[in-house]
């Protein structure tokens, strides 16, 4: 069974765009659907995922930037820099969920600091899920039955 959290992950980064929305167990194991959802999300989506990223709160996009330094991914703190050296990897979604691993790990050892996070703002979730959304529209039926969806979604659809 797939769980809502690994594939918006490309921007939950992309990241940000941050946690995803898979049905993986909690594996760091992109499949290749993930993979495609990257390649659209970084051919199509980078200025939006960007916009996303800096709705996040403050302290949990400092944690993304230290993980794309300490990952080799960019050592800018500029978004548009951090996504360009994810994108231009080999596996843009290995190197997302990698970050957001990261990026789990340092939230974690700081819980009481950012406990306050825990309900992210309603414009960066819903900013995520229309970008996952068209996403997952331009990839091939089965990526979008292996993530939940019918074939032939309408990336306008079902974004409420």
């Amino acid at each position: 069974m797939m769980k809502p959290a690994r594939s918006f992950v490309f921007f939950g980064f992309l990241i940000c765009c941050l946690k995803a929305s898979t049905s993986q167990e909690e594996s760091n194991k992109p499949t290749k659907c993930d993979e495609d959802i990257a390649k659209v999300m970084c051919d199509e989506f980078q200025s939006q995922i960007e916009e996303c990223a800096q709705l996040m709160p403050e302290d949990e996009q400092q944690f993304f930037k230290e993980c794309s330094s300490e990952l080799g991914v960019s050592t800018s703190e500029n978004w548009s820099d951090i996504l360009v050296g994810i994108c231009s990897t080999d596996n843009p979604a290995q190197t997302s969920f990698d970050m957001v691993s990261c990026w789990n790990d340092k939230r974690n050892a700081t819980i009481d600091e950012v406990k306050n996070d825990r309900i992210y703002p309603y414009d960066h979730f819903m900013c995520k899920k229309k970008i996952f959304k068209e996403a997952i529209g331009q990839t091939d039926c089965a990526c979008q039955t292996e993530k939940g969806f019918s074939c032939g979604i309408s990336p306008g659809v079902g974004l409420g």
